[in-house]
């Protein structure tokens, strides 16, 4: 019995050379490359404007007259949506990169390669187990 299923094992692991596995679409690699590195450019985006920010309301904090207050929070404020919008951005494409490396690696699952166990009942309360594989 442990012969048989070990025997069953090498032929589910041993792919035939007359199947065609499908080819990766050059198109999701590159999205896939495209989308991480607009991502990581939004990350870089959020680290220089939290910066800005910050240096923007040191000066908020040390200004000494009301209208350089106000400009000064003013900077703070526009750094800060730019930040928050580089920061939706980042999700938006790592997200894109992840989703198109799960479909990416979808293409290469090999379950399609295995034998299919085929079970049928044959008369006279008999079981014939065999495997099933397309020639």
């Amino acid at each position: 019995m442990t012969y048989v299923l070990l025997v069953l094992t090498l032929v589910s692991t041993t792919p035939d050379s007359s199947i065609d596995i499908p080819r990766m679409s050059s198109s999701y690699s590159r999205k896939v490359l495209v989308s991480t590195l607009v991502g990581a450019a939004c990350i870089g985006g959020i680290a220089i404007f939290h910066v800005r920010a910050n240096d923007a309301y040191a000066e908020y904090q040390s200004s000494e007259s009301m209208s350089s207050a106000i400009e000064s929070w003013d900077k703070v404020q526009r750094y800060d949506n730019i930040r928050n919008a580089f920061g939706v951005g980042a999700v938006v494409f790592i997200a894109r990169a992840i989703y198109y490396q799960i479909k990416r690696s979808k293409l290469y699952q090999s379950s399609h390669l295995l034998p299919m166990l085929d079970l049928r009942y044959a008369g006279n309360s008999k079981m014939v187990v065999g495997i099933k594989r397309d020639l």
